[in-house]
């Protein structure tokens, strides 16, 4: 049996990778669309290794996560937050400009009620807990040590 192919990889510049990454943050705090802001990390998720690759599938995730509970999908929403957490928590508490702690603080203060199976029926989207991913530095242009490995 022969596997199958694998995904193709290509080289991105560092500036094509900064320019997608900012994309997405733009697609999920200022826009807050949460599908398109995923489907733009995918982009860098797929040539990524590392810490990196958590780093961007966790956010992936994070936002897919928020697509469920637009679409009051909370079974999908608590799978996909518990898989988010899995990337997320093992790097460094900062990584990529982010403060990840607080990050699935924030997260977590939306998501948890949502997906609580005593909450009534009715949306599971509260528009008041809306969280912003932050950013302390810029990765790219100022990386610190942890962002390298």
């Amino acid at each position: 049996m022969t596997p199958p192919p694998s995904r193709p990889h290509y080289m991105m510049s560092q500036a094509e990778e900064q320019r997608i990454f900012y994309q997405g943050l733009r697609l999920f705090n200022d826009h807050r669309d949460f599908f398109e802001a995923h489907e733009t990390w995918e982009d860098i998720w797929h040539i990524s290794s590392g810490h990196r690759r958590r780093c961007y599938q966790g956010l992936i995730q994070i936002a897919v996560t928020l697509v469920h509970l637009q679409r009051d999908n909370r079974l999908g929403a608590e799978r996909v937050r518990e898989s988010a957490h899995k990337r997320l928590a093992g790097l460094p508490a900062v990584y990529m400009g982010i403060n990840v702690e607080s990050l699935l603080a924030s997260f977590d203060r939306l998501v948890l009620p949502a997906i609580d199976k005593r909450r009534p029926p009715g949306p599971l989207f509260d528009v008041d807990r809306l969280f912003t991913i932050d950013m302390l530095y810029d990765p790219f242009d100022d990386p610190r040590p942890t962002d390298l490995e």
